[in-house]
């Protein structure tokens, strides 16, 4: 039966373990309860495979669980989830955004701002302390700006990274005059 032959192949190593998954999970999903239990297993055996196979089964496989069976893991399984989930699905992880921006500033820190511009659901100070204890520069001027503190964003462009045409190009984003004057007299 199907069940006993993925658990064999589950226990085994198998990938094939995954097209077996694939069947059961739509359906009848009568192999719902053993993905939930072997998560963990699943991304041994196969990270990319088993992300592929949760993201596409989220409504079988629910993020909290998926969540929860990664804790201990590799934190780099987690947020290769997770990121495949907000791309096919940007609401069902969102209690997940605030764990994705620490985990984009951890192993994928170049990716980071096109995420803090694409979510809208993490606590924008949360966000801005991780930026700042990873000295994330563009990230943090991007949050200040979000924030409503555009002097310290243009003055973080400014003075810290060093790049005035983005200076310009944030100053130009929000077409205040006073941060015209700021970026005149610098």
């Amino acid at each position: 039966d199907l069940q006993a032959a993925t658990r064999l192949y589950r226990d085994l190593g198998s990938p094939e373990v995954f097209g077996l998954l694939r069947l059961g999970l739509v359906g009848e999903k009568t192999l719902a309860g053993l993905a939930r239990e072997s998560i963990r297993r699943l991304f041994e055996i196969d990270d990319h495979e088993a992300c592929n196979v949760l993201v596409e089964h989220y409504s079988v496989v629910t993020v909290r669980i998926v969540v929860e069976g990664l804790a201990g893991c590799d934190n780099r399984w987690k947020h290769e989830y997770l990121k495949r989930l907000f791309a096919k699905d940007e609401v069902v992880g969102a209690p997940y955004h605030m764990q994705m921006v620490e985990l984009y500033a951890e192993y994928e820190p170049q990716a980071l701002l096109n995420f803090l511009r694409a979510s809208e659901r993490y606590p924008l100070q949360d966000a801005l302390q991780v930026c700042r204890a990873r000295g994330l520069l563009e990230e943090e001027a991007y949050l200040l700006g979000k924030a409503g503190h555009v002097n310290e964003a243009l003055k973080v462009l400014l003075e810290q990274v060093g790049d005035v045409g983005r200076a310009v190009q944030f100053a130009a984003e929000y077409q205040d005059p006073r941060l015209w004057e700021f970026l005149i007299s610098f």
